[in-house]
């Protein structure tokens, strides 16, 4: 370095990502990762817990924490309360806050995380996603609506699936404070494979059923085991799906299980580009009833 000249300030925190169900939460955060971590779909609780995940950038290194959808009914169980307990933990730890919200005028769950916000003294970005489904015209009373309420950082409308957001988390650093990196720079999630492999059969789940059957079934990854075999190093994972009624266990299996070997062959299409190896994957299902209640059970998902 040359005599006199100084150092470019290093940002790096935490920042976390509120919002309804369904915003684009888990969306935004795979496409700013380069590689998806967060299981996603169009049905509300596709994520139920919060997830890490860290960009790296040459002046700045983020955390960004992918949160739940906040529940319309907070009290209806105790998975329902665990969620919300999330979201205000991320909250809690966060350095910075992005509010994500549709392109419409904001809801009961908007007016309820700004009243959460408002405890904190932390800056925060809006997001309005999905624009690309809405007239300008019919945009911008809803920004007027945003920023009477609340003395956002900035306001930013955009697309999160079709728009570029690489730049977003140099503008998110420069409102957060300067140190040394709190992660090793290799580290992409503070999630183990076998968690984020549970999270994404659960999300083929989401996708593949209808009705009741998504939000009653959990999944637990049983074992995890490296092979050499003639294909070259081959994961070969056992994972079970909970359900909490019998009748739901015959609809998920289907008839001489087709429905559930469909789940199996989505879901290891998605293992293997995050893996990047070959995947065997098993996937049994089981009745545990009012698993949703059961905090105990709960933690055990938590702890994969």
């Amino acid at each position: 370095m040359a005599k006199g000249t100084l150092s470019k300030p290093f940002h790096r925190g935490h920042v976390s990502i509120l919002g309804r169900a369904n915003v684009g939460k888990s969306t935004l955060l795979n496409k700013l990762l380069g590689s998806k971590i967060a299981a996603v779909s169009s049905k509300p609780q596709t994520s139920r817990g919060k997830l890490l995940g860290i960009v790296n950038g040459e002046s700045f290194q983020i955390g960004f924490l992918d949160t739940p959808g906040w529940p319309s009914n907070i009290n209806v169980d105790t998975l329902g309360r665990r969620m919300v307990r999330e979201i205000k933990e991320a909250l809690d730890e966060s350095d910075l806050v992005i509010l994500m919200s549709p392109p419409l005028p904001p809801g009961r769950i908007e007016l309820v995380l700004i009243e959460e916000l408002k405890k904190t003294q932390k800056p925060v970005y809006l997001l309005i996603n999905k624009v690309d489904t809405v007239r300008k015209p019919n945009l911008l009373p809803i920004i007027d609506k945003y920023n009477n309420m609340y003395g956002f950082e900035e306001i930013i409308p955009l697309s999160v699936i079709n728009d570029d957001v690489s730049s977003l988390p140099l503008t998110f650093s420069m409102s957060l404070p300067t140190g040394d990196p709190l992660f090793d720079q290799t580290v992409l999630t503070n999630r183990s494979e076998r968690f984020l492999v549970g999270e994404l059969v659960r999300e083929k789940v989401f996708e593949l059923y209808g009705k009741e059957i998504p939000y009653s079934t959990a999944v637990k990854v049983d074992s995890f085991e490296r092979k050499n075999t003639k294909d070259g190093i081959t994961e070969i994972i056992d994972a079970t799906i909970f359900v909490e009624k019998e009748s739901q266990k015959g609809i998920l299996v289907g008839q001489e299980g087709n429905a559930l070997k469909q789940v199996g062959i989505e879901a290891r299409k998605d293992i293997e580009l995050l893996l990047q190896r070959n995947v065997y994957l098993n996937l049994w299902v089981k009745t545990r009833q009012k698993w949703r209640g059961d905090s105990n059970f709960l933690k055990e998902l938590e702890e994969d």
